[in-house]
């Protein structure tokens, strides 16, 4: 499913939870500033948390580490072939829900503009010590951020006092930037009725606040009471502006009214944070669930001396292939005690940065195997030597295609992938070796391969549609070790003339090409000529 599609739903099962929560539990206190503040959160909370990866942490925790039997390398990934349609469904989907979006956030421009337009139907005036904008109209009295609007002559002294109280606490608790907030949620979310509900709560919410300032500055509340239903029936100039009668008046009466709750109510705040916590742990499912697994995911472990090897190559299928059909030198195997975790893991000369470029150059997809469609994930698995050399490379598990069921080793249809990944690790130029107490070491490594070809329900992978993706959001495109113009169109590579495409993401990506790579890098390789 496209990225964004999934970010947009785990953003509106957030603001649902967020607005169920508030709803049955939040609002029959009186603790109206820390209501704000889960408003806020409900606000913040949603559209971060899906960005939040906690795989980093599972990668570097050393008790997970221990139990991985093997220590894994980025995965790989080989894409070549068919070519996809250029627009598909979750495009069509993504573009109808911006575009409604867009729309909401014209709308919502436009009542800027509207805002604005009073500074030039108004003067600047004292009245009653604060600087406000008067105009001659009878208006509602509302406030924008740290300009208060009314109309002077409409109101007694004693009614003018009320109002610049309550409008003043809009100013000065800056009210206007979480009805700003609430608004662009509510149009980010437009299609969850739970943003729309929770943007009223928070208008709401900051009508209670400042209706508080005026009874708690002294003034009488009856008759607070009484001048807000003598305005009750003017309609509000602007629904981004901090309106004195705003509705609905009967909640705001009760509220006045109401008998302040009892401190132990604050407890209830806290649920956000658990709240958080299973948003996020939810978010990183797929991770959680990884960690738990790794070990079962790799579930063949060699055994560290040569002669097993070969006892476990003879029992499991493992394919092990002949020097002479990959290199013309090989590396012999090594006798020394094999580790699977040590103090210093081997490093691939250049860094890891250096690695994946490598792996990105030197893997290609079999011409038979694109003939025939055949797809999978192969399992890599060789030893750095205590010299450096990469030794005893092994196919030790072959997997389908989209999914972790485990193919038969012995079965040929497999075959030129698992050779394929074979010829590319005793490719390798020597490494700089692992060490154990000062002393370099043998260490065992992992590297799963995908073999994937384009076109087959695989969007994240297909070049045409890169062309469709929104400028910001594309990644970088490298032919040939060329890195390509965000404007170049991938349509005029032909697809025959591709011998293979790798997809770098994340750390990979930005550590070879930067700030360029952070969307991912495409790196295709064209046949030559």
């Amino acid at each position: 499913m496209n990225p964004f599609i999934v970010y947009l739903i785990k953003v509106n099962i957030a603001v649902a939870l967020f607005y169920l929560i508030y709803r049955f539990a939040l609002t029959k206190d009186t603790f109206l500033q820390l209501r704000r503040a889960f408003l806020l959160l409900a606000i913040f909370v949603p559209l971060v948390y899906p960005l939040i990866s906690i795989s980093g942490w599972f990668e570097s925790n050393q008790l997970v580490n221990t139990l991985v039997h093997q220590i894994q390398l980025p995965e790989i990934m080989v894409v070549a072939g068919k070519q996809q349609p250029y627009f598909g469904v979750q495009e069509m989907v993504i573009a109808a829900y911006l575009t409604g979006t867009a729309l909401l956030f014209i709308r919502f421009l436009f009542r800027i503009f509207s805002i604005l337009r009073w500074n030039f139907l108004t003067k600047e005036e004292t009245v009653l010590g604060i600087r406000v904008r008067v105009t001659d109209k009878a208006i509602t009295p509302f406030s924008f951020f740290n300009r208060i609007y009314l109309s002077a002559s409409a109101h007694t002294e004693d009614e003018l006092v009320q109002i610049l109280t309550h409008e003043l606490a809009h100013v000065r608790q800056l009210h206007s930037v979480d009805v700003i907030l609430s608004e662009l949620m509510a149009m980010f979310c437009w299609i969850n009725p739970a943003a729309w509900l929770l943007q009223r709560e928070a208008r709401q919410n900051l009508e209670f606040l400042a209706d508080q300032k005026v009874i708690r500055s002294g003034h009488d509340s009856r008759l607070y009471q009484y001048h807000l239903l003598q305005l009750s029936y003017q309609q509000p100039l602007n629904q981004l502006t901090n309106n004195f009668n705003i509705s609905p008046l009967k909640k705001r009466i009760n509220m006045m009214n109401k008998q302040k709750s009892h401190n132990a109510g604050k407890l209830k705040y806290l649920l956000v944070a658990p709240l958080t916590l299973l948003l996020v742990a939810g978010s990183n499912a797929q991770t959680i669930m990884k960690a738990a697994n790794v070990s079962i995911q790799v579930q063949p472990t060699l055994p560290d001396t040569r002669a097993e090897n070969a006892q476990a190559s003879d029992a499991t299928g493992a394919v092990e292939i002949q020097p002479s059909e990959i290199v013309n030198e090989t590396q012999p195997a090594t006798n020394d005690p094999v580790f699977d975790v040590v103090e210093v893991m081997p490093q691939f000369p250049g860094g890891e940065k250096a690695l994946m470029k490598f792996l990105g150059d030197n893997i290609h997809y079999p011409d038979d195997a694109l003939k025939a469609n055949i797809q999978g994930r192969v399992i890599l698995q060789f030893i750095i030597s205590s010299k450096g050399k990469v030794t005893d490379p092994k196919v030790i598990a072959v997997m389908e295609h989209k999914s972790k069921v485990h193919i038969d080793l012995n079965d040929s249809r497999y075959e030129s992938l698992k050779k394929e990944a074979l010829r590319m690790a005793l490719s390798m130029p020597a490494w700089n070796p692992g060490k154990q107490g000062g002393k370099a070491v043998a260490v065992k490594y992992t590297l799963p391969i995908s073999f994937a070809i384009q076109g087959d329900d695989k969007p994240a992978s297909s070049t045409s549609n890169l062309n469709s993706t929104p400028m910001k959001d594309r990644p970088l495109v490298v032919l040939d070790g060329k890195p390509m113009d965000e404007n170049y169109d991938l349509n005029a590579i032909d697809p025959k003339n591709i011998e293979s495409i790798s997809i770098l993401k994340d750390k990979s990506a930005t550590d070879i090409y930067g700030e360029k790579g952070k969307n991912g890098v495409v790196v295709i390789t064209s046949k030559k000529q």
